[in-house]
Parts: C-alpha cells; structure tokens; sequence
C-alpha cells in the first residue's frame, strides 16, 4: 500500500493542475514515417529522445495544440528540437505549419492561459505522410527547466496529429498528453498505445561538457 501511495504522489506532483484523465482513441496509420529538415544540432546534447519505437499510431486533433510531459535529463538552452506528425492528407493540403511550444509544468494550468517559455513557428512542412521534423534553432532558446510541456499546434492540416512513440529512449514521460481544449483535462488511450508523442529536444552543452569535447577533439588530433 505504501509504494501505491508513493506512485500517486509522484503522479501529482509531475501534473500538479491536471484535472481528469479522460479516456480517447487514437487512429492506426500505414506507411513509413520519413525525415525533414536538420536533423541533428550542431552541439549534440539529447536530453529528450522519443523519435524511435513508433506504435503504428497518431491522434488526429482537429487543429487543436497537443502536448506531452517530457521528464528530460537536464535542462537549459534548448538549441535543437524535433517532433512528428502524420496526415493523411484528407484535407487537401500540399504543405502545413506547426507552433511548438515549450511551458514550464511546474506551473501549468492547461485550461488555455497559460504563457509558454517560448514557440517557434514552423513553415512549409511537408503534407501528406508520416515525418518526423527536425528543427535547429540559430540562436539558443531561453533557459527551459528539466521537466515541461512541449506542445504542437499543426495550423494547416486540421486532420493531422502528432505520432504516437514509446518508449523514449532518453528521458521519460508518464502516459497521458494534453489538449488545449479549455477544459485542462489531461488524456490517454486506456494504455494502449501508451500516450507519448514523438518528440526530441537537445541542449546547448554546459561549459564543463565542451571542455571535454574539445579535449576528445585534441585527443583524435593528437591520433592523427
């Protein structure tokens, strides 16, 4: 009973807004999922990494933002992020845009008022498939605290969603994702596929962590 309660505790204190856990569906896709843009920063330091085991799923969200909670290993300047999205092009659309969000769980409400770190508006994603989008940022982002909410809005493609991927292969996130719906509910698909999106965000490295790159990159000079 004592380790059920801890669990709990940890639960609420990841999510200390979350109103309910409201049950959903989300819809199977075929197909390969395809890379776009950068796909990797040029100072590498993953601190989040869902972008791996896909679950042959993705949610369709009606042009709403859809967001997960990221556990990363660290936080700091984000200068790199990716994420994925299916559409099945029923609306029409050849291209599509996203606004990526980044909110500080800590004091998240969910309920649509809350006022993220920072966004970015992404342009000219390509339409109909499976991708997943990497994005690096010429100038690092404010500083992001170890856990947060990274949301996408997909703008143009109301019949597209985020990719459903489990599980992360660094960092964590619990089973349930967000949807600005006004309600400040929190969802999940019953357990089935596990409710995490495909997402990735690395950091500018802290100074100590260069240091030690530019003596591995002496090191490799020094081989030569």
């Amino acid at each position: 009973m004592k380790k059920a309660l801890a669990i709990l505790a940890i639960t609420v204190i990841a999510v200390p807004a979350m109103a309910n856990l409201v049950t959903t569906t989300a819809t199977p896709f075929s197909g390969g999922v395809a890379y776009y843009g950068d796909q990797s920063a040029g100072t590498t330091n993953p601190v989040y990494d869902n972008t791996v085991n896909s679950s042959g799923y993705y949610y369709n969200t009606n042009g709403l933002e859809e967001g997960d909670d990221l556990e990363m290993t660290a936080g700091g300047q984000m200068d790199h992020f990716a994420f994925g999205y299916y559409d099945p092009s029923g609306d029409g659309a050849v291209t599509t845009s996203a606004e990526v969000r980044f909110y500080d769980i800590a004091t998240f409400v969910g309920d649509g008022t809350d006022t993220p770190i920072v966004s970015y508006t992404v342009t000219d994603l390509p339409g109909e498939g499976g991708w997943i989008v990497g994005v690096d940022l010429d100038t690092p982002s404010p500083v992001l605290p170890a856990n947060i909410v990274m949301s996408v809005q997909l703008d143009n493609a109301v019949d597209a969603g985020l990719l459903i991927y489990d599980p992360p292969t660094i960092g964590a996130s619990q089973d349930m994702f967000w949807l600005n719906d006004g309600t400040g509910n929190w969802y999940y698909f019953g357990g089935n596929p596990v409710a995490n999106f495909a997402l990735e965000v690395e950091m500018v490295p802290e100074p100590a962590s260069l240091a030690l790159l530019a003596l591995g990159g002496l090191a490799l000079l020094r081989r030569r």
